[in-house]
């Protein structure tokens, strides 16, 4: 009996203190197939919301209907979730960074989210394992996740060395972790 008690008790603390955290169901990118909305903030004409909605809805049934608008967009809070997709350079254009600051409801957060992820970019990633280091090579790709409770909101910050059709591929590929042989058969993929 005093078990059943004990038992009970920890699993109400348990189910406490698991409501108090951040809801972060997002660990991989797929989570982002969700989404209500996702708004894109480019530097690259290439990579815009008609290339990005063409590449999900040839991904086919497993795609929920996310809208996908290119930025700036005011949107109200979501019932579910919203995601602000900014791609830059190393230097971001000045039309990029008024695109994020005039979505994100969670103010110039933004701008230190995009810095953060440049100078992570910049400084270089080494990975622990010196054989997997020396066989990844420079770093010319690099994203960051922020999740914004208050708002719904989830910021991707994409920052690459040197667009090319295959760093944008990429970046659509691994916003929604696709498979990299997705590229083969999606008709919004620059490199086919």
């Amino acid at each position: 009996m005093r078990f059943c008690l004990i038992a009970s008790l920890w699993l109400c603390v348990i189910a406490r203190a698991a409501s108090a955290e951040i809801p972060m169901p997002f660990r991989s990118g797929a989570a982002f197939l969700g989404a209500e909305n996702v708004v894109l903030c480019s530097d690259f004409a290439e990579l815009n919301a008609p290339r990005l909605s063409l590449f999900l809805s040839e991904l086919g049934g497993e795609v929920a209907a996310a809208r996908v608008l290119d930025g700036p967009a005011l949107l109200s809070k979501a019932e579910g979730f919203n995601v602000l997709f900014v791609v830059s350079g190393t230097e971001a254009l000045e039309g990029t960074k008024e695109c994020a600051l005039a979505t994100a409801p969670y103010g110039k957060a933004i701008a230190a989210e995009m810095n953060d992820t440049v100078q992570r970019l910049l400084s270089g990633f080494e990975h622990p394992n010196p054989t997997i280091n020396a066989a990844l090579g420079p770093t010319d790709w690099l994203s960051s996740y922020y999740y914004h409770e208050s708002e719904n909101w989830i910021t991707v910050v994409v920052v690459m060395r040197t667009p090319s059709a295959h760093q944008i591929d990429h970046t659509m590929i691994r916003l929604f972790d696709q498979p990299e042989d997705i590229c083969v058969h999606n008709l919004a993929c620059l490199s086919r």
